[in-house]
């Protein structure tokens, strides 16, 4: 049997205690390639489902001179639009911006602190789960591979997983955790 994966320790807003949540995920179609999104965290301790609310930083102001290449680096990652994290970081590996050979983690979050503290970049939070409920709502209405919801009696069950690691090499993979509606919020997980 697997180990349990993608245990965080998070306030629960349902049982109002620090908890262990797993990540949920959902296979969907984006772009013409199916992919794995992150729909929610769930509480080990009362079964909640609870949004992935993630901080999106977005640039107020540049002034310059800066520092650095990075610091520059984020700054003109974000004049297109806010970025999560995540989202910048990817967004930097991809640019390839000159002067700077690896992209780390510790770094990014070095500029993002130094751009807030002088007032450059502001802080905000995005619902993660409720874009990608959207998303997977447009595709329900086209697709034919949902189950039967037992509240709506319509097609709108989505299959949901968790990570588990395990096996001879102890790769990575999801495994199905349950169902949840994507229109009335029924669920039956098993975490």
């Amino acid at each position: 049997m697997g180990n349990i994966r993608g245990l965080r320790t998070r306030l629960c807003p349902k049982c109002q205690e620090i908890t262990p949540h797993r990540t949920l995920y959902a296979r969907a179609t984006s772009k013409g390639k199916r992919r794995w999104f992150q729909l929610f965290w769930a509480c080990t301790k009362c079964a909640s489902l609870n949004h992935i609310i993630l901080p999106a930083y977005r640039l107020e102001r540049a002034s310059f001179p800066l520092p650095s290449a990075l610091v520059v680096a984020v700054v003109n990652a974000l004049e297109e639009r806010p970025l999560d994290f995540a989202e910048l970081v990817t967004s930097l590996k991809h640019r390839h911006p000159a002067g700077i050979r690896h992209i780390l983690n510790s770094e990014v979050l070095l500029a993002i602190e130094f751009l807030n503290g002088r007032g450059e970049v502001s802080e905000e939070s995005r619902d993660c789960t409720e874009g990608f409920l959207d998303a997977l709502r447009g595709q329900s209405e086209e697709s034919n591979h949902l189950g039967i919801c037992p509240v709506e009696e319509k097609r709108s069950l989505i299959s949901i997983y968790v990570q588990k690691q395990g096996g001879k090499f102890r790769k990575m993979r999801l495994e199905p955790a349950g169902v949840v509606c994507l229109r009335c919020q029924y669920q039956r997980i098993n975490l």
